[in-house]
């Protein structure tokens, strides 16, 4: 779902917020554990 937000949603924005209902699920470690460690930075980067 993230990789769908980044790169479809919202492709052209500096910045993302994304409002979570469990943070944990998305910190820089459960995307580097679900994505290469350049696209889960990419990401991460993005989001606030």
């Amino acid at each position: 779902m993230v990789q769908y937000i980044c790169d479809k949603l919202y492709h052209k924005a500096e910045t993302i917020t994304l409002v979570m209902d469990n943070p944990a699920s998305h910190s820089a470690a459960a995307l580097n554990e679900t994505f290469k460690t350049t696209k889960a930075k990419r990401f991460w980067d993005r989001l606030e």
